[in-house]
């Protein structure tokens, strides 16, 4: 089957703009809620280790210093280089890069060792191990409480777990504003569905997404009309579905 994506320009949703608004809103506390569950997770760790093992942060600390010290002197020469108008380091500047890149081996052989030790410590392991439970926990119920919407919550779990990937070090809290992954809605359809279900609201993308023709003046049939798309944000006391609606101008192109 293949798999067609296609974005449009909205107008404001012409009906419960003020849910739009909410779901946003608890979308962005529900990343920055992960956001703080995942760096507490990473705190209790780094804790744990260095407990077991003192030496493992001092370590840590020496590569990074050792590492920045090799940068610094590579861009150092580049400088110099550029400054000079020469393609080579000068014996120096090699003797120094040689050493500094050394050193970094030898530590990062020592860290090697320690982390070794740290997985083969079963009692560690079984700690850090609690600490994960704990987490998973913690997460699940901020999902549970986080009062958004299935979809959208799907959403704000993928964007959390882009920026732990991308991150060097702790992920960091989004600050407030309605774009990006967080400022968003959304529904996730199992299983696909058709626009004729769409437009008789049946199946299982009927539930969650449906699609109407607005009134139009224009009637070439070349030209972009109207079109009214309900999303499912929520859903009622009863579970019944509760809609926003959307107007986008759709070329005859697009359309099935």
């Amino acid at each position: 089957m293949t798999t067609k994506v296609i974005s449009f320009g909205c107008k404001p949703p012409r009906e419960n703009l003020d849910l739009i608004d909410a779901q946003i809103s608890l979308g962005h506390r529900y990343y920055n809620k992960l956001i703080e569950l995942h760096r507490k997770q990473m705190e209790d760790c780094e804790n744990a280790r260095r407990e077991r093992f003192p030496e493992f942060a001092a370590i840590e600390m020496d590569v990074a210093e050792a590492e920045a010290n090799v940068t610094r002197i590579v861009d150092d020469i580049r400088a110099n280089n550029a400054k000079a108008k020469r393609k080579r380091a000068t014996p120096e500047e090699s003797s120094a890069l040689s050493e500094a890149k050394a050193r970094l081996k030898e530590l990062r052989a020592v860290r090697k060792t320690i982390r070794a030790a740290i997985a083969e410590d079963a009692g560690l392991q079984k700690h850090l191990a609690s600490i994960y439970e704990a987490s998973a926990t913690a997460k699940k119920e901020a999902r549970a409480n986080c009062g958004v919407y299935w979809g959208t919550y799907q959403k704000v779990e993928n964007a959390v777990e882009s920026a732990i990937k991308k991150s060097k070090g702790p992920p960091r809290f989004a600050r407030w504003n309605h774009d990006g992954m967080y400022g968003q809605v959304a529904v996730q359809v199992m299983g696909g569905g058709t626009w004729q279900e769409m437009l008789i609201g049946k199946g299982k993308i009927g539930s969650l997404i449906r699609a109407e023709p607005a009134p139009c003046k224009r009637t070439s049939e070349k030209t972009a009309r109207p079109w009214q798309f309900s999303l499912r944000i929520s859903s009622d006391e009863n579970r019944k579905p509760v809609w926003a609606s959307v107007m986008a101008y759709v070329s005859p192109n697009f359309m099935p």
